[in-house]
């Protein structure tokens, strides 16, 4: 049976001292951690993380506080380099945490119980996943959906020894969708260096959703990207982000030195959050590297510096392909986002003289208020970006002169025949068939189950 932590998400909200779903998710992570240290030591041991059964009878007494809390996830997250910081517990009651060790304590050692080992912490982390997704997601239009986190796993594929550099890990989304992707291929992904940047409250919550996910090979970076991006230390195999959108940045704001700069040309980048993360995610990666960034339709389009961005970084043979995606994927949102893949060109790899352009805006199917990419989509997607294919109505290749031709438009609808996007695929239609099967087959399994709870 699923984990479910909503309960105990909505017994935090009864906790006046914190301040939104940032602080409720902070707080739960810490204890859910401390309690799976324990219960799921077998896991944990091999990674050093370890945790005194003197120092879970305190936390299990009455007589527990904010601060033996906060001392003993420092004292764990000392191990993955991640400095001390206050924290949401640090104001909550006395009365009011020891109500919540209670509860995660019944919940996790139950869970140990019946599911032992990695796969009862792996439920434990797909429901804080979970959480974050439909808690935290729906609050921050910006934290990529389950779908869409898969796409890009598919996208960036990771290798073993590979090091992945996320920009905007939005606690954690992207990254823990690469290691259940690398799980699903039978691989380990303690052999993959996950390196993120982000500060105060969102790095702590990262990498709690990642060491609940198994995960111990990660380094944070604290570091304010838009204000120190020369201190970001990494040269990166791949690279993810989803900048904020529609954001200028002001001029006080700091740029990557010269030969940043110079990747592709000796013009001004122009000073918006997409590009800042963009220039930014690139000169950290290797020759022969992949980078995927999730961004709106504007920067695909808008004239002046960007467009000589766009030039620019076409000429360079460095855009890979350009994926628009379904409206309403994110919460609270309706904008369009596109996919854009870039790798850098190396001894092995030569520079692209053409780009792919996808049109999967039709590819979506409604979930609730919001839309989805179904696994038919994803699947479908994955292969025709990483096989580089043309597809009738959906994916097409274009040499950078024409798209030069045309003001550098990266909008994948401009490559296409008017008369094929009035249509639809039997790709298309063959999706929402099977999306229509499968929840068929939901529906049916959950009239089973109630009809089997019933007393005969």
């Amino acid at each position: 049976m699923p984990t479910d932590l909503m309960p105990l998400m909505n017994e935090l909200r009864s906790f006046k001292s914190l301040n939104g779903t940032q602080d409720r998710l902070l707080l739960l992570g810490e204890v859910l951690f401390l309690q799976a240290v324990e219960s799921f030591s077998e896991v944990y041991a091999p990674l050093d993380f370890v945790i005194d059964t003197a120092d879970m009878a305190v936390l299990r007494s009455t007589q527990a506080s904010p601060s033996d809390v906060k001392g003993k996830v420092d004292g764990l997250l000392k191990r993955v380099e991640l400095p001390s910081l206050p924290t949401a517990g640090d104001r909550v009651s006395a009365q009011e945490l020891s109500r919540l060790l209670r509860s995660v304590n019944t919940l996790v050692e139950t869970l140990a119980r019946d599911t032992h080992g990695l796969p009862g912490l792996l439920q434990l982390g797909q429901a804080y996943s979970e959480l974050i997704e439909r808690d935290y997601g729906r609050s921050e239009s910006l934290t990529p959906p389950k779908s869409v986190s898969q796409l890009l796993a598919e996208v960036l594929a990771p290798e073993d020894g590979m090091t992945v550099l996320d920009l905007t890990p939005e606690m954690g989304a992207a990254l823990v969708g690469l290691t259940r992707y690398i799980r699903t291929h039978d691989r380990d992904p303690n052999r993959v260096k996950f390196t993120y940047i982000a500060q105060g409250a969102a790095a702590r919550i990262t990498a709690l959703h990642l060491l609940l996910n198994g995960v111990i090979s990660f380094k944070p970076q604290t570091v304010d990207l838009l204000a120190e991006p020369d201190l970001i230390f990494c040269d990166a195999d791949r690279v993810v982000a989803t900048p904020p959108t529609g954001s200028r940045l002001q001029d006080t704001i700091r740029w990557p030195d010269d030969d940043h700069g110079l990747l592709f040309s000796p013009r001004k980048w122009p000073r918006t959050a997409e590009w800042h993360h963009i220039l930014v995610g690139m000169s950290h990666l290797k020759a022969g590297g992949r980078a995927a960034f999730l961004i709106p339709y504007g920067p695909l389009f808008r004239m002046g510096s960007e467009a000589d961005t766009r030039q620019d970084i076409a000429a360079a043979g460095w855009l890979h392909s350009v994926t628009a995606l379904p409206s309403g994927l994110f919460a609270y949102t309706n904008l369009y986002f596109a996919l854009t893949v870039f790798e850098r060109p190396s001894a092995a790899k030569t520079a692209y003289t053409d780009i792919q352009f996808i049109d999967a805006t039709q590819l979506g199917v409604r979930d609730g208020r919001q839309q989805t990419l179904p696994t038919a989509a994803i699947e479908l997607l994955a292969d025709v970006i990483n096989e580089r294919t043309e597809r009738p109505g959906l994916a097409t290749l274009v040499s950078r002169l024409d798209v030069h031709a045309n003001d550098d438009n990266w909008q994948p609808n401009q490559y296409f025949e008017q008369e094929l996007q009035q249509g639809r695929s039997l790709e298309e239609i063959t999706l929402e068939l099977e999306q229509a099967i499968a929840d068929v087959a939901i529906v049916e399994q959950r009239a089973i189950t109630a009809l089997a709870a019933l007393p005969r």
